[in-house]
């Protein structure tokens, strides 16, 4: 049950809205994705300054005169990035309205390892890894899930969606 207490701690942004926040699985860091297509990510031990501030690009048909207000007069540019998924090996999977899942090793300097362009045409809603973490399924706006296999010999420190592979038949690409 949860006290009525004054926080633990905060993490400080320059964001109106944050869609999104999670924990890694070894809870060393946290990240909340926001509407302005970026991910922050706070090492829980500083949280006060951003480790990383995730990049996603701007959704397909939009321009950057694009923001609209909201009742409350906050400033909205579309949902941004709305999911996000950490894996065991501590890789962060991101995706959004910009119709891309994006894969980031949070502890490296250049974080972004891979980006899965073309398995939708529309906004990535969700994202689930297997427990082994060779397959994942993503769904979005579009009425469809689609499934990924990742080769083993693909993966980069325990996982990598670089390789895209029917685990059924060996072809290349999405399964659904």
């Amino acid at each position: 049950r949860c006290k009525e207490e004054e926080p633990v701690s905060t993490c400080k942004s320059a964001q109106s809205d944050f869609n999104c926040v999670s924990f890694s699985l070894d809870e060393g860091f946290i990240q909340g994705s926001t509407d302005k297509n970026n991910v922050w990510v706070f090492d829980i031990r500083s949280p006060q300054v951003p480790y990383h501030v995730l990049q996603h690009s701007i959704p397909p048909g939009y321009r950057m005169s694009d923001f609209s207000r909201d009742r409350a007069g906050i400033s909205h540019f579309s949902q941004g990035v709305y999911m996000s998924v950490w894996s065991r090996s501590g890789m962060l999977m991101t995706g959004g309205e910009d119709h891309v899942i994006r894969l980031w090793q949070i502890k490296s300097g250049d974080p972004l390892v891979s980006e899965i362009r073309d398995s939708h045409q529309s906004a990535v809603n969700t994202v689930a890894i297997s427990a082994d973490e060779t397959v994942f399924a993503s769904g979005c706006d579009a009425h469809r899930v689609v499934l990924h296999a990742i080769s083993s010999e693909e993966r980069v420190d325990g996982y990598s969606p670089s390789a895209v592979r029917d685990p059924f038949n060996g072809s290349t690409g999405p399964l659904i």
